[in-house]
């Protein structure tokens, strides 16, 4: 059962840890080209080659802004729902907009691309071949190795589910996602379409179930000078 099932309950998640979730649930490896260098000679083995993390997503491995870390645990929110409900959302100290988009730009690139630069990607150019979202991850120091177990594109959105939200996922969103990714040529497409959509859903992003209100969004139409 989901830990937090109020929508007032669950809190966001770190940063760091979606892309370690990412990472980990997709069975990521380093791999070394066999073919097509062209750059300075690379070494038999390396570690993760995440780079610069902190200024694109707000949080690097081992490397804390204070000794009082990453979070304020009084901090509310300074826009929003949690503004008006008075609610604390620590994880949230560090987000703005260019760092969540830094962090959505990473992780699509790791699931089209590999461990690289390509596209604002979370790794640094590893001196070889081009960006190509074809699978074979031409340009990259790794990427994610996980072998897709479902036969059709419902089994590989709930096995996605499962290891990233754990299981969290919506109906909604699950028809929406099967939808969408239906069009592609093969599983292997098809569950790279999956992954990518399922990082942009508020169950990845949060602890809780996610409860539509069936409200439509309202939008500000005041213009800053």
């Amino acid at each position: 059962e989901p830990l937090y099932e109020a929508p007032v309950l669950g809190p966001p998640r770190e940063p760091i840890l979606m892309v370690m979730n990412l990472l980990r649930s997709m069975e990521y490896s380093n791999t070394l080209p066999t073919v097509g260098l062209d750059g300075p000679p690379l070494v038999e083995s390396y570690n993760v080659r995440l780079w610069q993390m902190d200024m694109k997503i707000g949080q690097s491995p081992h490397d804390f802004p204070s000794v009082f870390s990453f979070f304020l645990p009084e901090y509310v929110p300074e826009a929003g729902p949690a503004l008006s409900a008075q609610l604390a959302a620590p994880e949230a100290t560090i987000l703005d907009m260019p760092k969540i988009i830094g962090l959505q730009n990473g992780m699509l690139s790791l699931i089209k691309y590999g461990m690289s630069d390509c596209h604002n990607g979370l790794s640094t150019y590893p001196g070889y071949r081009g960006c190509s979202d074809n699978g074979l991850y031409e340009r990259s120091f790794g990427h994610l190795g996980r072998v897709p177990t479902g036969a059709n594109i419902t089994e590989l959105v709930s096995e996605v589910s499962l290891l990233l939200t754990a299981g969290r996922l919506s109906q909604d969103n699950r028809d929406t996602i099967e939808t969408a990714c239906s069009s592609e040529p093969d599983l292997d497409a098809q569950y790279r379409c999956i992954q990518q959509l399922i990082v942009f859903s508020a169950e990845f992003h949060s602890t809780n179930t996610m409860q539509k209100s069936g409200e439509a969004r309202s939008v500000d139409t005041t213009t800053a000078s």
